[in-house]
């Protein structure tokens, strides 16, 4: 791992349990869409987790690459969002798009 002279020693530990934290993340991914393949065919993915929670679990693919699993397309990736409607039902309701810290369409110019 490269090391910035500038790095404190706290901020070189909280990388590393982010690392290992984004190693768990991909094992984990890549565990379950095998077992999901058992039954499906499946080449489409879209993340999933705790509205309230701190973590992105989108922020998975900026490290590594879906394409990798054989997989097409991320909605929040792939999907112009200006053509295609987007309904969610984050927080159990369909218009929580102003209560949703992640779950919203990305809106382009």
């Amino acid at each position: 791992m490269f090391t910035s002279p500038a790095m404190s020693k706290s901020k070189l530990r909280r990388h590393g349990f982010r690392q290992r934290g984004l190693n768990q993340a991909y094992e984990l991914a890549k565990k379950h869409l095998a077992q999901l393949r058992e039954v499906a065919d499946v080449k489409t993915i879209c993340m999933h987790g705790s509205p309230l929670s701190k973590y992105d679990n989108r922020d998975l693919w900026n490290h590594y690459d879906y394409r990798d699993f054989g997989i097409i397309a991320e909605p929040y990736f792939d999907l112009d969002f200006s053509k295609v409607l987007y309904l969610t039902d984050t927080g159990r309701r369909w218009d929580g798009e102003e209560v949703s810290i992640r779950d919203k369409a990305p809106v382009r110019e």
